[in-house]
C-alpha cells in the first residue's frame, strides 16, 4: 500500500493550475524527480508529518488589496455582503463614504486602486475581506485550528 501524498501549490490562475497539475503525475510515479519542481511553487510530500493534522487559515495583509475584491462572492454568499455592510456600519462617520464604496467602486480602476492604497482605507478593507472569508469558510464546515 502506498502512503498518502500531500500537495501544496501556489498558482496565479486557472492556466497556471492546469500546467502545474500536469507536472504532478510524473512526480507521483517517480518521487526522485521532486527536485524538478523546487522553486516553482509546488510541494509534493509522501506521508503525513504528524499523527494529527491541523487546519490553518492564513489571511493576507496590507498589499493584497485590490478593487472589487470578493465581489464575485457577494451574490452567492449573502454573509459576505453582510460582513461588508457590518463594516460600513462600524465605520460610519469615520470615512468620507462607506468602506464598501471604496472596495466596490464604480470609478475608473486606477482611481479605485489609488483609494485602496491609502492605509486608512486599506487596513479596514483587508480586515473586512478577511472576516468575510473566515465567516464563509466556517459556514461551509471548514474550521481552523489556528488563524493568522
Amino acid at each position: 500500500m502506498q502512503s498518502p501524498l500531500r500537495l501544496a501549490m501556489a498558482v496565479s490562475g486557472w492556466d497556471d493550475l492546469s500546467r502545474k497539475l500536469k507536472m504532478i503525475l510524473p512526480l507521483i510515479q517517480d518521487p526522485e524527480k521532486d527536485e524538478l519542481i523546487a522553486g516553482m511553487g509546488i510541494q509534493l510530500v509522501q506521508g503525513f508529518p504528524y499523527k494529527e493534522t491541523k487546519t490553518a487559515f492564513l489571511f493576507p495583509g496590507q498589499g493584497s488589496q485590490y478593487a472589487s475584491m470578493l465581489h464575485d462572492l457577494l451574490e452567492p454568499f449573502p454573509m459576505v455582503r453582510e460582513t461588508f455592510d457590518e463594516a460600513d456600519a462600524v465605520l460610519a462617520g469615520k470615512m468620507d463614504r462607506p468602506l464598501s464604496a471604496y472596495i466596490f467602486s464604480n470609478e475608473a480602476p486606477e482611481k479605485a486602486e489609488a483609494y485602496l492604497k491609502q492605509t486608512e482605507i486599506t487596513q479596514p478593507a483587508v480586515l473586512a475581506a478577511d472576516i468575510a472569508l473566515f465567516r464563509l469558510l466556517t459556514s461551509l464546515g471548514i474550521s481552523p485550528d489556528m488563524v493568522a
